[in-house]
């Protein structure tokens, strides 16, 4: 699962899940036989996955009908991995408190299972060569948040990674061992900003922004949909979509929702 290096794996595998979603309901549908135990059986996905079947109440199937589950699902405000998420909310609060310049040392405290997943190499975290890289960056992520007050797509791949402040201010970011964190019942974030003046700022964040905890506004989930859909179809015609969205539940079917979502084609001249 984490060997993926700079491969396309993560960009993939959410679409592949969906997917094999919609190709088992199809199957199903068509009087495809499966096993009934695949979830809790002795060879099920739980028994090859953690070792045990979770309790009753802790199945998905738990109250199905009368509690949605979809209430439950996190939503990312930045493009990175989520695990940096809490990191960047603590950035955003307190990037107004002091002057980048009087920076002496930055430390983000992480659960051991997640250094080499997004602060090693070091080398390769602090100056990222890749969108992939950077995006998986604790070091690079805090920087840039600290001084840009953003974390968006176009940060990754159509700015330079190279700013030499953000990749200076990376240079001061360190990474130690978090052992408050509750993990994996959610993701803290916090940041320790130590100034030359001998100052020190912290801000901790027991789960970041877009969790059932902590959920975005409306107003704030609409326009991340209208940022990244501007980048392939027409700001008019994602209004539009985002309009049809929104009363889903009234539409007789998703065709109108698919036919907008398709990235206009360049005609060959």
């Amino acid at each position: 699962m984490l060997e993926m290096g700079d491969s396309w794996l993560k960009r993939l595998h959410p679409g592949w899940a969906s997917h094999a979603g919609v190709t088992a309901a199809l199957f199903g549908r068509a009087g495809f036989i499966g096993p009934a135990t695949s979830i809790d059986g002795t060879r099920g996905f739980y028994a090859t996955h953690i070792g045990r079947v979770p309790k009753t109440e802790a199945m998905p199937a738990f109250e199905l009908g009368a509690r949605w589950r979809m209430l439950d699902i996190a939503l990312k405000p930045y493009p990175c991995c989520h695990i940096i998420h809490a990191f960047v909310d603590a950035a955003l609060e307190l990037r107004s408190q002091f002057a980048i310049e009087d920076v002496e040392r930055i430390e983000c405290p992480l659960v051991q299972d997640w250094h080499k997943l997004i602060a090693e190499p070091r080398a390769e975290c602090v100056e990222p060569a890749t969108p992939y890289r950077a995006l998986f960056s604790m070091q690079y992520v805090v920087a840039l948040a600290l001084l840009r007050g953003h974390v968006e797509l176009a940060d990754f791949y159509d700015r330079t990674l190279r700013a030499p402040d953000v990749n200076a201010l990376a240079h001061k970011v360190w990474c130690a061992d978090d052992p408050l964190s509750d993990y994996p019942a959610h993701f803290p974030g916090e940041l320790v900003i130590h100034l030359r003046t001998g100052r020190v700022l912290r801000c901790r964040k027991p789960a970041s922004l877009g969790t059932p905890e902590n959920p975005m506004s409306q107003e704030a989930l609409q326009a991340k949909f209208l940022a990244n859909a501007t980048r392939v179809i027409p700001a008019d015609t994602a209004l539009q979509l985002q309009e049809m969205v929104m009363r889903i539940d009234t539409l007789p079917g998703i065709d109108p929702i698919l036919a907008l979502s398709a990235a206009p084609t360049t005609k060959e001249q």
